[in-house]
């Protein structure tokens, strides 16, 4: 502890009382690239929050919000952590209309309880992030956390229709509302949405829902080629009936995720994604199925129930999990023009970095939507020096961001060691549009504390 840490914990003490403090033994938990916060503290309600973020706005003390933790390695090493403030007791559903299609929830509740509670109600909210167990819906829209269905469902900005967020000096901003046709204000939801709690602290969300599907299944089709999964996964796309998602893997991911089916271990593999009723997913699994075997000679398996949440999750967890941890993992995004031959290129040359199969990373492609997650696995024998290891890692980001740029997209670096970090901006070349994202960060933060230097430009 430094001497810093009386100055913030025991005024914070008095201002919401010592319960909702975490004791210095445990503050090390709640570490951000190395760097330990001087105080942590649980705030019960929004009120509480505002008083938290008025007297660290009035103290210059920087604050970091907190919800589930799990992608606390998306965004660049912050420039300094005083204070984390968790939102773990702001878990409540606020109001549920089920004949409205409408739901408005507080940030810190989990994705997987909201879940549950809506399916009572016949609803499902189209959010999806890795640990849903874990996530918080404040975290989701902070990260702009989406996953294997997003084709369909799309991002959770496209779901969200109002907001409401604590300001840098603890001011209430609220935005939108909870009918799905309000239009008033500025569309504040957007500009939240992704902007990793650098403008503010998300307390309460308001969602459109959508009616739950009653059957889901998946389509699970291996083949020899990358370009042969790559034209089965456009052909899925091109059919008249919409698929909620069609993602394609590599060998090398898909013997990390062991997708339950031994026949497609360690092959190029196509999963396809289908929910709705009963007689018309069945039909369009079937007839999906009949395609690839007709078309492309493949082998398909179909899953249900346990195994299809588990194939969906194990899609979605990738990378964040503890046993699929990678050394360095990128996510590319691309007009999905440009997805098949990015693919291609990747999968078929080695990658500049050590681990993984070959040296080659893992990848799952979601071409419909154009977006390509890479995953470098470290060798568990590898005896390369450090300083080897950092060159390969540097060399392989840039020539990723280079085949990025050429496609016309760009890559992020989603997570690597802290030595990375401190040598690049894991977002890449700021935009165009970085002058405009600093002039909104100064008028929301104008003294800078929220989880300074973690996003685009080091904002």
């Amino acid at each position: 502890m430094t001497d810093l840490a009386p100055s913030i914990s025991e005024p914070l003490k008095d201002l919401l009382g010592s319960q909702a403090a975490v004791p210095d033994k445990d503050l090390a938990w709640y570490a951000v690239e190395g760097l330990i916060p001087e105080a942590v503290v649980r705030p019960a309600n929004r009120s509480e929050v505002a008083r938290t973020l008025g007297w660290a706005f009035s103290q210059t003390v920087t604050v970091s919000p907190r919800g589930g933790g799990t992608l606390l390695s998306l965004g660049n090493t912050p420039t300094k952590i005083d204070l984390v403030v968790e939102l773990a007791k702001l878990d409540q559903i606020l109001d549920f209309q089920p004949a409205d299609l409408t739901v408005t929830v507080e940030a810190g509740i989990h994705l997987k309880n909201l879940q549950e509670t809506l399916a009572q109600g016949g609803m499902y909210l189209p959010l999806e992030a890795p640990l849903a167990q874990e996530a918080t819906v404040g975290g989701i829209l902070s990260t702009s956390a989406s996953g294997p269905r997003r084709f369909a469902y799309g991002l959770p900005r496209d779901w969200l229709i109002g907001i409401s967020a604590i300001s840098a000096d603890g001011t209430e901003t609220k935005a939108g509302g909870k009918v799905v046709k309000n239009v008033t204000g500025y569309d504040l939801n957007r500009l939240y949405t992704g902007s990793l709690g650098t403008l503010g602290v998300i307390v309460e969300a308001s969602f459109k829902l959508a009616p739950l599907p009653t059957h889901f299944q998946a389509l699970i089709a291996a083949f020899d080629s990358i370009s042969a999964a790559v034209e089965a996964s456009e052909l899925l796309l091109n059919q008249p009936y919409s698929p909620k998602g069609v993602q394609t893997l590599n060998p090398t991911a898909s013997r990390r995720l062991n997708l339950g089916v031994p026949e497609v271990h360690g092959a190029f593999v196509v999963a396809f994604f289908e929910a709705s009723s009963a007689p018309l997913v069945e039909r369009r699994v079937r007839e999906c199925s009949r395609l690839l075997g007709d078309s492309k000679g493949a082998d398909t398996y179909t899953l249900t129930g346990l195994q299809y949440s588990s194939i969906l999750n194990q899609i979605t967890d990738l990378g964040w999990t503890e046993g699929s941890t990678p050394s360095l993992a990128m996510k590319i995004n691309v007009p999905p023009s440009r997805v098949e031959s990015l693919v291609e290129k990747i999968c078929s040359e080695d990658a500049s970095a050590g681990g993984g199969e070959n040296g080659r990373p893992g990848v799952i492609a979601d071409i419909g939507f154009g977006a390509i997650r890479l995953f470098w696995w470290p060798e568990q024998d590898s005896k390369a020096p450090d300083d080897t290891f950092e060159y390969l890692t540097l060399a392989t980001i840039r020539e990723v961001r280079d085949l990025a740029s050429a496609a016309g997209g760009s890559a992020v670096v989603e997570r690597c060691s802290q030595t990375i970090k401190q040598q690049i901006d894991v977002w890449g070349e700021p935009p165009q549009s970085i002058e405009i994202m600093r002039r909104i960060k100064y008028k929301f933060d104008p003294s800078g504390i929220l989880n300074p230097g973690r996003f685009v430009g080091r904002l």
